[in-house]
């Protein structure tokens, strides 16, 4: 749940980012026609050889026109060893109104570990249906992912029990051995003193 949140605090904050540079960059000009932001983001923040990994590339319109023949283009990667498990890293969206948004989704799994690096996703579009005039976006990149060995997860994240358990029982010697003396001692003294008074 707390990776969740984080994720989805991730996606909005690259979301204001985005608008921010939307509008420090685009002209007055360009928002009355139909205009796309793109954010690519993925549903980890590491993952595991062989597990799967949801890749998303939003599109937000925020022009004042529709946008048309709208193309998601996720093809390339810069790592190598990556197989698909679901969905299509291309897709075709007819329209997308002024104000609307859409989300499209593929499922991969890395096969090596190491990192798994992505290039970001290409968009095209049309400012009319039958328009000459084609646009292009590009997404932003993600952050170079992590993939662990399932034996290098383990290590990281179980919850190392027995590990622990060795540690209290070491931890009490240097804190039990003298506390054991002390009583033993005690003990002792309490002995002989008891002796000398029943002489």
């Amino acid at each position: 749940l707390c990776k969740n949140r984080n994720l989805e605090m991730t996606s909005a904050f690259l979301l204001v980012v985005l608008l921010l540079a939307q509008g420090l960059f685009s002209s007055a000009k360009d928002l009355e026609n139909g205009h796309l932001l793109v954010l690519k983001s993925a549903d980890k923040f590491h993952t595991i050889v062989n597990k799967n990994v949801t890749i998303s590339i939003s599109l937000f319109n925020v022009g004042k026109g529709a946008v048309f023949d709208v193309r998601i283009d996720d093809a390339h990667f810069v790592s190598e060893g990556v197989r698909e498990v679901g969905g299509s890293r291309s897709t075709t969206v007819e329209k997308l109104a002024s104000g609307a948004n859409y989300t499209h989704s593929y499922v991969i799994a890395p096969l090596l570990p190491g990192e798994l690096v992505t290039a970001a996703a290409k968009i095209s579009y049309r400012l009319e249906p039958e328009g000459e005039d084609l646009k292009t976006v590009y997404s932003n990149r993600l952050p170079s992912l992590p993939v662990l060995t399932s034996a290098e997860y383990a290590r990281h994240n179980t919850k190392h029990y027995v590990e622990w358990l060795i540690f209290l029982i070491l931890s009490l010697i240097p804190v039990g051995m003298p506390a054991f003396v002390h009583w033993n001692a005690k003990n002792q003294l309490r002995s002989l003193e008891d002796s000398l008074k029943k002489k």
